[in-house]
């Protein structure tokens, strides 16, 4: 089956990410690389190369002090927010300020020591999805993202910042719920013309 010209929807969660792609004859999840259906929210740095979602999962316990894990779960937050001293014990990379007042994650990245801020994390995992798409035919860069119904205008605003910088047009963003009841609603036509179809053979 093809992929119709429609958006992609993508589910970036705080551990995992899920990518779902609108075919004919209903909604099918896109397998990453590794061939399952979610991929790891990891982002590890080396000596010449990035390990991004399995990979990165893969080598987080040789590689840790240079791998970020859940990126999204910082998007938005700053130095002096309440929720970062708790955030930060699910890193193993320190967590620094910048001149400018941000939150990066310091990694050791080709030699040298970067900081990267969320956005950039989560720009490289939505550019990790976007090259999955690539090899099952889907060439354009619109896509609807969902995230949590809590997330503030902030943290909305620099997960638009981050998809920018991955080059994806995002077409919306959805709350979660929103996101799970059109799911539901789908499978349930989807199941209904099926059913149709069965009867008339």
């Amino acid at each position: 089956m093809s992929a119709v010209a429609g958006a992609i929807g993508v589910d970036l969660g705080g551990q995992t990410a899920c990518v779902a792609v609108a075919k004919r004859g209903g909604v099918e999840i896109v397998l990453n690389d590794a061939n399952y259906r979610e991929t790891q929210m990891v982002v590890g740095f080396g000596e010449n190369e990035r390990f991004i979602g399995e990979q990165g999962y893969v080598q987080l316990k040789s590689n840790f002090k240079n791998t970020v894990v859940f990126p999204t779960r910082f998007l938005g937050l700053t130095p002096d927010s309440p929720l970062l001293n708790e955030e930060k014990k699910w890193l193993y990379c320190p967590l620094v300020t910048t001149a400018d007042n941000k939150i990066a994650f310091e990694v050791r990245y080709k030699g040298e020591k970067r900081q990267f801020v969320p956005e950039q994390i989560v720009a490289m995992m939505l550019t990790k999805l976007q090259n999955t798409n690539r090899k099952i035919g889907i060439t354009h860069n619109d896509m609807v993202l969902s995230v949590p119904n809590y997330y503030t205008d902030q943290e909305r605003k620099a997960l638009l910042d981050a998809a920018k910088i991955a080059g994806i047009n995002v077409l919306r963003l959805m709350n979660e719920p929103s996101a799970s009841k059109i799911r539901y609603n789908l499978s349930n036509y989807f199941s209904c013309l099926s059913l149709r179809y069965l009867q008339k053979v």
